[in-house]
């Protein structure tokens, strides 16, 4: 069973949000136009992704946060 996933854009969170579960192994075709409001189980903020960058996720893998890389400013 997969997990469509949003990630929370709160500095600090990051939190890896289920929206719903997909008995398919393929990641649905959303129309570019469609969003999806998700409020973060962990901060409690609520923010409104776009279907299409949602992300595809086996079950097992959805709790937890997603490491987010930051590049530094060139001093």
């Amino acid at each position: 069973m997969n997990c469509l996933v949003a990630h929370c854009p709160t500095s600090g969170c990051y939190m890896r949000v289920p929206i719903c579960t997909l008995k398919a192994d393929t990641m649905p075709d959303f129309d570019p136009t469609l969003h999806v409001v998700v409020t973060c189980h962990n901060c409690g903020k609520e923010f409104r992704e776009s279907a299409s960058l949602l992300e595809l996720s086996p079950q097992a893998l959805v709790t937890g946060k997603f490491q987010v890389i930051r590049k530094q400013p060139a001093l």
